[in-house]
Formats: structure tokens, sequence, C-alpha cells
């Protein structure tokens, strides 16, 4: 479903993790890649969300000092 790249290894890592029994759970290229973009936006969404809740504390540790 994706070429080998060096530097996306740990991200096809964890995607081939999430599936069930190590397959993806749609049937057809077009939904199998829907699938994939949806992980894709989903780990995205979860690291802007910790990059901006630890750009949050840093500020109010700055603030407090």
């Amino acid at each position: 479903m994706y070429p080998y790249r060096s530097d996306s290894e740990s991200v096809h890592s964890q995607f081939d993790l999430s599936l069930w029994n190590r397959r993806v759970i749609a049937y057809g290229v077009d939904r199998q890649k829907v699938f994939g973009l949806g992980f894709a936006l989903s780990q995205n969404a979860t690291s802007h969300q910790v990059f901006l809740e630890g750009r949050t504390s840093a500020h109010e540790l700055r603030k407090a000092a």
C-alpha cells in the first residue's frame, strides 16, 4: 500500500500495528486510500495537540517565573 522510505518507517510501523490482524479493514483501493489518509490525519492532529499543550505549559512556566 505504500513504498519504502527510511524516514517514514516508524509511521508505517504504527500504521501496521493499528490494523486489526495487520490487515486493512477496507476492500478496494479507494477505500484503502481513505483509510490511510484518515490514519495520517489522526496522527497529525494528535501531534499538533501535543505540540500546543507543550507550548501552553512553557508559556505558563514563563508567566510564573
